[in-house]
């Protein structure tokens, strides 16, 4: 059979619990730009891109020099011909860090421009995906010593899946329905930790089993992987006054 073939297979196998969930991989449709985007005289160029330069004073300043208008030029042609474009590390660098620095409610975007970019664009397969994630909670945890970083993979394609980690976040507790009313580990995490069941990992159902990575390509069945323990730091709550050991956390 065709690799197609193998893949319809291989989606048929995914139990029904994930039919909801794994439905969702399918992309909604693009958001078309438009140069009604932007109060510049520019109005034929990649709105986008010129968003980003009149967003900073010091782009805005240098923004006629030969070597923006080739960019802007540069992208304007290929936008215009492929309705997208992409961009170089240092203009994702900078549309990330404005990003968290324009998030309003956010209490730590103080550090907004030293976080690090993990460029994952070029990345094609769910290992790889999971490879660059470790390397983001490495860096991010730093012995303890909290760093700010961000991973962005390929943007949004028309008429192709997304990539997508169907986690809420990297790091997560399990949770284990063992009644009707009494539930182990983290009960907001019940009916995600079913579908990582569902899917073939098992947990060890305890109060805190830190819950695998579930990461998906080209609309394919997801992936797990578990994510190394020396990635997932924790630590006892404790208190000089009142015991907490008695209540787990």
């Amino acid at each position: 059979s065709t690799e197609n073939d193998r893949n319809d297979q291989e989606s048929e196998k995914v139990p029904k619990a994930l039919e909801s969930l794994s439905s969702r991989s399918k992309p909604s449709p693009l958001p078309r730009a438009t140069s009604s985007n932007t109060k510049l005289k520019n109005d034929n160029k990649c709105p986008i891109i010129l968003n980003s330069f009149s967003d900073d004073r010091s782009f805005t300043e240098t923004l006629h020099n030969n070597s923006n208008k080739d960019r802007l030029n540069q992208s304007d042609k290929y936008f215009t011909n492929n309705q997208k474009f992409d961009l170089t590390f240092k203009e994702l660098e900078f549309a990330g860090r404005s990003s968290w620095r324009n998030a309003a409610r956010c209490i730590g975007r103080i550090n907004w421009s030293k976080i690090k970019l993990f460029d994952g664009r070029h990345c094609t397969t769910t290992k790889e995906m999971f490879d660059l994630l470790c390397e983001h909670l490495k860096y991010a945890t730093n012995g303890g010593n909290i760093r700010s970083a961000i991973t962005v993979f390929r943007q949004r394609v028309k008429e192709k899946h997304d990539m997508r980690i169907w986690n809420t976040q990297l790091i997560n507790y399990a949770g284990y329905e063992i009644s009707e009313t009494d539930t182990i580990g983290d009960k907001s995490q019940v009916a995600f930790t079913k579908i990582c069941e569902a899917l073939g990992w098992k947990g060890k159902r305890t109060e805190f089993d830190a819950l695998p990575l579930v990461l998906q390509v080209d609309g394919k069945k997801p992936d797990v992987y578990e994510i190394p323990p020396e990635l997932a730091l924790q630590v006892e709550i404790e208190h000089p006054k009142y015991i907490f050991k008695n209540l787990s956390f």
